[in-house]
């Protein structure tokens, strides 16, 4: 009972193994070995017509040979019978016979071979355009796939963009640009004051020095008298 259970498992493990490495394969490499598949049958499918193409030769050369030979005991019963041996003519004409049947023969054989030369090669260029069809549904749902890909992966990012602190640091940053911006023209203007007090100071400082020095004249003046 030990080794039936044993292979119960076995036997249910296997195929969910192998489903598992189905779903998980790239779809592109799918496509791409079932297009390679597709293209050594084609080949072996030439090949094969091919082979039936030469043997349809056969037969119309068979056929070509036999009329031909027909023909040749068919001459050589008319100078038979010139030379007035009428025994080797009917000899010959049975010859002609053989042979004519036998064109009969290959000719019979030659038109099927060739009817099924015809099919194949109908069904040879379904086949090729089965396959271009296929190339182009390669394509796209190649695409489609990498699409859904570039979707997906970007809706990753973003979320993960909008769960991280990146955003956060993101704003905070600009507020501190902002406010440092603030500040520094704050600064500017209380600045303008500050130049204007200061130069005002310093026009009067000149204006007090020279009434100085002109008291000072006067009181030399004075004094020389």
């Amino acid at each position: 009972m030990g080794d039936k259970f044993a292979e119960t498992v076995v036997v249910k493990f296997e195929p969910e193994s192998e489903q598992t490495e189905v779903e998980t394969e790239d779809p592109e490499r799918v496509l791409e070995g079932v297009i390679v598949e597709m293209k050594n049958r084609l080949a072996e499918a030439r090949e094969k017509v091919n082979a039936s193409i030469g043997v349809e030769k056969q037969f119309q050369d068979a056929y070509e040979n036999a009329v031909s030979q027909a023909e040749q005991w068919q001459e050589r019963a008319v100078i038979s019978l010139e030379a007035g041996r009428e025994d080797l003519a009917r000899e010959d004409l049975e010859k002609r016979n053989e042979y004519r049947r036998l064109a009969d023969q290959y000719k019979n054989q030659w038109e099927d071979q060739k009817q099924i030369v015809r099919n194949l090669n109908d069904l040879l260029e379904h086949f090729q355009q089965k396959m271009m069809e296929a190339e182009g549904e390669k394509a796209t749902v190649v695409a489609k796939h990498r699409n859904v890909d570039a979707e997906v992966h970007l809706r990753e990012m973003l979320k993960e963009i909008q769960n991280s602190k990146a955003l956060e640091t993101l704003v905070q940053m600009d507020q501190d640009a902002t406010e440092a911006a603030t500040l520094a023209k704050a600064a500017a203007e209380m600045d303008v004051p500050y130049q204007d007090m200061k130069l005002e100071r310093e026009f009067s400082s000149y204006a007090e020095e020279a009434l100085i020095d002109k008291d000072i004249a006067e009181l030399k003046t004075k004094l020389q008298k």
